[in-house]
């Protein structure tokens, strides 16, 4: 019962912080980076784009004229953003004491240090200096192996203690949230993300019984990985926390859903977990339901994004409908490709796969 109370207690503080952001948004204090703050001076002041609009950003060097980025938040209340900067600063503070082996060439940057006064809380991080091009476009391999060094970061024990979690019943409250805000500010929109609901109820004994988390950047996409020189960083980590296994890779793939090989490894990913574990199946259908309903309430979203996030809901309302032709389609086409060595399609497997569905 003391677990279940401390997820609903956190809940309820963020639901109250984001009214809170609100409230700051209306009765606005904003206040200007500092020229100096500590032993750090101003250099540059850089553009930035928020939900909010509370956060400012810049460049400060010290006195040996090394230089570093600064991320701030002001406003009259201790909001949503302020508990994100201050989850950011928490996380990679505990991260960057773990060191793990891994094939992957990720770094993340190092916290410096802290300021906070009344209305304003600043943090100063590692500058990386990123180079002209950009990763967008390449292939999806950069994006989990992100994914696969905060997994290998998330086997420290100690991280546990330090780490804010986010269990199952903290998403489900979230999905249910998001229902609500997009009935109240975009019922154009809500007869789409209602029809997974029964779906989701269906199933939820499935979904609340996780108890397996891992640790999660929860907002890996190409902006957040920044390539400098021939080295791959990971950053922005406001969003980090132990949550259940599949939000990450579905999180990822809606950010990146124009891709096309986005669309393939989310399908791929259905019809593996398909025929391996029908419960992690299950699992990974809801938390899709989940995680793209709530990205559709973002504001920060564009017009393609809200068409990718759409689609994608679209993908998932049809391979979890149950017996859909769409869905024995795809089975008849997947067992053509996987167990016709010679080109033939073996009917009578794909014809008992397609007699023994049960999503």
């Amino acid at each position: 019962m003391k677990k279940t109370s401390s997820q609903f207690e956190i809940f309820m503080t963020l639901v109250f912080r984001t009214i809170l952001a609100h409230i700051n948004k209306l009765f606005p204090k904003s206040m200007p980076l500092p020229k100096i703050v500590g032993d750090y001076k101003l250099t540059t002041r850089l553009a930035y784009k928020s939900n909010w609009n509370n956060y400012k950003i810049g460049l400060y060097k010290d006195k040996t004229g090394k230089k570093y980025f600064a991320k701030q938040w002001s406003g009259r209340f201790k909001d949503f953003e302020y508990a994100m900067l201050e989850n950011e600063e928490k996380a990679l503070t505990s991260l960057q004491k773990i060191k793990v082996n891994t094939k992957t060439n990720i770094k993340i940057p190092h916290v410096i240090n802290s300021f906070k006064t009344t209305n304003s809380y600043i943090v100063l991080f590692d500058y990386i200096e990123k180079n002209k091009t950009s990763l967008k476009g390449e292939s999806l391999e950069n994006l989990y192996d992100a994914i696969n060094y905060m997994k290998k970061l998330g086997e420290n024990k100690s991280l546990r203690k330090k780490i804010q979690e986010r269990k199952s019943g903290f998403v489900f409250a979230t999905y249910i949230l998001s229902l609500v805000i997009i009935l109240l500010t975009n019922p154009k929109l809500f007869p789409l993300v209602i029809r997974h609901f029964p779906y989701f109820i269906k199933h939820i004994q499935v979904f609340i019984n996780n108890k397996d988390l891992i640790l999660t950047h929860r907002d890996i996409h190409y902006e957040n990985i920044l390539l400098s020189k021939s080295q791959l960083y990971l950053i922005d980590f406001a969003l980090c926390a132990f949550t259940l296994e599949y939000i990450e890779e579905i999180t990822m793939l809606a950010h990146a859903w124009n891709d096309k090989l986005a669309k393939k490894s989310f399908e791929e990913k259905f019809y593996n977990l398909f025929k391996e574990n029908k419960q992690n199946h299950t699992l990974f259908l809801l938390s899709t339901i989940a995680v793209v309903t709530h990205l559709l309430t973002e504001k920060s979203q564009s017009k393609i994004d809200t068409k990718n996030y759409k689609n994608m809901l679209n993908t998932t309302f049809a391979l979890a409908t149950k017996n859909t032709h769409k869905v024995q389609e795809a089975i008849m086409v997947m067992f053509a490709l996987l167990h016709s060595k010679s080109g033939i399609y073996n009917t009578n497997r794909m014809q008992e796969t397609i007699e023994n569905i049960k999503i």
